[in-house]
């Protein structure tokens, strides 16, 4: 009995030991994650107006459809021509942003498929392997992929960490108001509370 309970608590030992290595391991080579395009997390709708109009991105609207809180920029994202959503949630703090890359949109699976291995390999090239990448399926679009990064910390205050998302085939884009094939790429922040860290 006791030889089993010993080899039991060895298999479980090596095993959480394996996933805590392997998600250190995950973490290590990861760039930091201190804002979406060039815009810090935390900036007000001024300071970001300010850094976007520097890149030569313009302002389409300040009231985003579909969106109770944020900004809609035309600029671009990895090379390519993009809709930028900025995201305030109700306060003048930047949490999260979206890009939909506008080559890319009502051009079928095939070429968004194309547009999200340029855009995966990009990130994967600052970020690492992606913690998650799953295929999806729609009748109106075909297939499609998600990849996500979980918890990619920041280097910079306010600290906090960075989920990110690439998804192709089937989105929605705000803009039409509808689905469609495209390539919508997803950032969002969460700020340490005090005591996480």
């Amino acid at each position: 009995m006791k030889i089993g309970k010993i080899i039991s608590f060895t298999c479980i030992f090596i095993f959480l030991t394996i996933f805590f290595v392997q998600s250190i391991w995950a973490q290590q080579g990861r760039s930091s994650a201190d804002g979406f395009v060039g815009v810090p997390w935390g900036s007000t709708r001024e300071q970001t107006k300010s850094i976007l109009q520097k890149k030569g991105y313009s302002l389409i609207t300040n009231k985003a459809p579909f969106w109770a809180d944020a900004d809609l920029y035309r600029g671009s994202f990895a090379d390519q021509t993009a809709d930028l959503y900025f995201h305030y949630g109700g306060t003048d703090y930047f949490s999260s942003g979206q890009a939909y890359l506008v080559g890319f949109k009502g051009q079928g699976t095939d070429i968004a498929l194309v547009g999200y291995y340029t855009v995966v390999k990009l990130i994967k090239a600052k970020y690492g392997d992606c913690d998650r990448e799953i295929s999806t399926y729609s009748e109106e679009h075909g297939k499609g992929f998600v990849c996500s990064w979980e918890n990619i910390k920041t280097s910079k205050p306010p600290y906090g960490i960075v989920s990110i998302g690439v998804q192709a085939g089937a989105i929605v884009d705000p803009s039409l108001g509808r689905s469609t094939t495209g390539v919508q790429i997803r950032y969002s922040y969460e700020k340490y509370e005090r005591g996480d860290i």
